[in-house]
């Protein structure tokens, strides 16, 4: 039996992403950032957000988003870039981005070593 779950789905060009909705702890218009120089493009900066600072990953950094979605696990904060919000449904599970994927991507953004997408 195919586990069900909410899922948010956005859109980056032509690609369709989703995210567990549960993770899901807020949606923005695209926020002004402070720049982090030293990372890869898909680290767009950081931004505060209720009081804590939030790292924003691009899944395509050659375009801009319009809105970020901001997901939690396990007490930590991080926002995707989209260019629009499509709605919430109920998907497989396992279709759906993983928040610790996007968080693996943060890591790897910070450290400057691979340009993501």
């Amino acid at each position: 039996m195919t586990e069900l779950c909410a899922t948010l789905r956005g859109r980056v060009g032509d690609r369709v992403v989703e995210f567990d909705a549960a993770e899901v702890r807020g949606v923005l218009l695209a926020p002004t950032v402070t720049e982090f120089p030293e990372g890869a493009p898909s680290l767009r900066g950081l931004f505060a957000w209720r009081e804590r600072v939030v790292p924003l990953v691009s899944l395509a950094p050659e375009r801009a988003g319009r809105v970020a979605v901001v997901l939690e696990a396990r007490g930590e904060l991080v926002a995707v870039e989209l260019e629009a919000v499509l709605g919430v449904e109920a998907r497989a599970a396992a279709s759906r981005v993983a928040l610790d994927e996007v968080r693996a991507l943060v890591a790897v953004a910070r450290q400057g070593a691979v340009e993501v997408l």
